[in-house]
This record gives structure tokens, sequence and C-alpha cells, in this order.
């Protein structure tokens, strides 16, 4: 073999490597729909420091709890405080450990749009979920909450046109375990209604949400 050929055949393998990246990282792209500011947006149009993850998503990775969150954002944190064991949170640092259950956070939590006035009430939020979004930095009152930490928005699964029904059941060491199920349809001609329930532990604690449209 020549060394001409030899630099012809590097030449059209380095060809080959620059048509094919872009087209590998296309494949990968995937566009993540939020609404940080109250309307549907793409997460690259937001001017804002955002982690946003689907239900799905939620489900493959694991989180079945407000800490488990944590786990996989960068910047957010979670302690359940010593005396109440009430959440608290913080993005990027900011946040303070009042342990009192009355106590206001500086990282707002909401459920469709509606605010959480104490961390205390939070601990059943991660169920049920079409998605998550952590945004990091002071929040206005958009929401009706103002936050220099930063605000961390709960979207729960719409009912649905046709009847459907779910249940999903993990058990892991030290019986501990985690029941979810839903049902989910048509009440009447123009009335659609959704009901989810989660149990953990070990039935000490249980959560449910009923939304309708």
């Amino acid at each position: 073999m020549t060394q001409t050929s030899v630099i012809k055949r590097s030449r059209l393998a380095c060809a080959i490597a620059v048509v094919c990246l872009p087209m590998v990282g296309h494949a990968q792209l995937e566009e993540v729909v939020v609404t940080a500011q109250k309307r549907a947006q793409s997460a690259n149009d937001v001017p804002i420091a955002i982690s946003a993850f689907t239900g799905d998503r939620l489900k493959d990775l694991g989180v079945l709890t407000p800490a488990d969150l944590a786990r996989i954002t960068p910047g957010l944190t979670y302690n359940p405080s010593t005396q109440s064991n009430a959440p608290i949170y913080a993005i990027r640092g900011v946040g303070f450990t009042d342990e009192s259950v009355q106590a206001s956070s500086t990282v707002g939590v909401y459920l469709d749009e509606i605010a959480f006035p104490y961390p205390v009430m939070t601990r059943g939020t991660m169920f049920d979920l079409e998605r998550v979004e952590v945004l990091k930095g002071p929040q206005g009152t958009l929401y009706g909450l103002n936050t220099t930490g930063g605000a961390i928005n709960h979207f729960a699964n719409r009912p649905t046109d046709n009847l459907e029904a779910g249940i999903t059941a993990t058990y892991g060491r030290f019986e501990q375990y985690d029941i979810e199920g839903f049902i989910s349809g048509p009440l009447s001609d123009n009335l659609r209604a959704r009901l989810a329930l989660k149990q953990v532990g070990a039935g000490e604690r249980m959560a449910g949400k009923c939304n309708q449209r």
C-alpha cells in the first residue's frame, strides 16, 4: 500500500466522521417544554437556570420523594429537620435551617401553580406527576409567592378522556414499600376527573390527589 492511498483513506475517514457526528447529536436532542413563565416554552428559550423532568423520567430514575429529587438536580439540597422531620429546601446554598413547621421557606414549592405556604405540606407531592421544574435563582410573585432561593413546580397528570387506571408497587429492605395507584376518566360529557393515591413505609404515611377539568 502506497503512502498516497493511506492519506486518501485517512481523509475519507475524517470526512465520514464530520458528516456523521452532527447526525448523532441531532438524534439525541429532545425538546423540553416548560411553563416557568406561565406559558408553554422550550426550556432553551427561558432565560433562567432550570432543571426539568417528565413524570416518566422520574420513574425511570427511581424518584419517589423530594430527597430523591435533590439527588438528581444540581444545586438543590434537601434535609429533614431534626425536630419535626419537616423538609428544609435550599437552591444554590440559599436557604435557612429554621426547624419550625410554621416557618416559610426561601424555596417556593408549588403543585399545579398553587403554593404550599409551609414546607411540611410538601412531603406528599412526588407522585402521579406529569413533570417537575426546578427554577434556580430569585423568583417574583408570578406564582403568588416571592422567594429568594428559587422554586420547585410540580404538575400533576391531567384527567383523561377515556377511563384509565393503574397501580404500581415496590418493596425493599427493612420492610419498606411504595404503593401508588390512580383512576382517571370522564364523569359526564364535559367533566373529567382523576384520583391518585400513594402509600409508603409501613403504613404510617398516605397521600392523595384529585384533579378535574
